[in-house]
Parts: structure tokens; C-alpha cells; sequence
């Protein structure tokens, strides 16, 4: 599926963006969450990756801080994968464009 998926010529799209179990580590003042990105491949096929995510920021931080905190956690962790890695493998996100599920 990967290869299908990956042979392309245009970078990879993230559709959106989903966040679940959210949560305050008072211990180590970290919001965590699990981060799944969808994205599409040029063959218009999409699939799902997710990461385990946190960002350092107070509790009573402004809650789009922490988000955008969490979303770079898991794009930084995407861009290490190999099959993400490179120019010829990147992939695009549009914070404005993208939907983002909080749960």
C-alpha cells in the first residue's frame, strides 16, 4: 500500500488533523495528546498516522498555543519518518485550510 501511496510527484496533503485524549501532566507541565494526521497521497488515496504528542506550556495556557504546540510536535516527529523525509517526500499542511477535530 506504502508504494502506491508514496509514488508521487506532488508532496502529500494533510486533509486533517485529529486530537484525542488530551490531557495536563501537572509533574512535568506537559499538554498531551495522541495526534492523527490524514493525509492524501497523489494517487487520492488517504491514510491515517498518529503520534504521541506533548508541548511545555503553563495549564492556563491559551488553548490554540497548546494545539499549535501538539500539531508541531507531530508534524516535527512526521518529517523524521524515511518515507517523509527529503524534498521528494514532503508533505504540505495549511493550518487554515485544514480541519482540525479536538476530542
Amino acid at each position: 500500500m506504502w508504494g502506491r501511496v508514496l509514488e508521487r510527484t506532488h508532496p502529500l496533503i494533510v486533509n486533517s488533523v485529529e486530537l484525542s485524549q488530551t490531557r495536563f501532566e501537572a509533574d512535568t507541565s506537559r499538554h498531551k495528546a495522541s495526534v492523527t494526521l490524514n493525509m492524501i497521497g497523489a494517487s487520492g488515496e488517504g491514510f491515517n498516522i498518529s503520534f504521541s504528542c506533548h508541548t511545555t506550556q503553563p495549564e492556563e495556557c491559551p488553548s490554540t498555543l497548546v494545539l499549535y504546540g501538539l500539531i508541531k510536535h507531530a508534524t516535527d516527529q512526521a518529517r523524521r519518518m524515511p518515507f517523509l523525509r527529503g524534498p521528494d517526500n514532503a508533505f504540505k499542511l495549511d493550518l487554515e485550510k485544514v480541519r482540525i477535530t479536538a476530542a
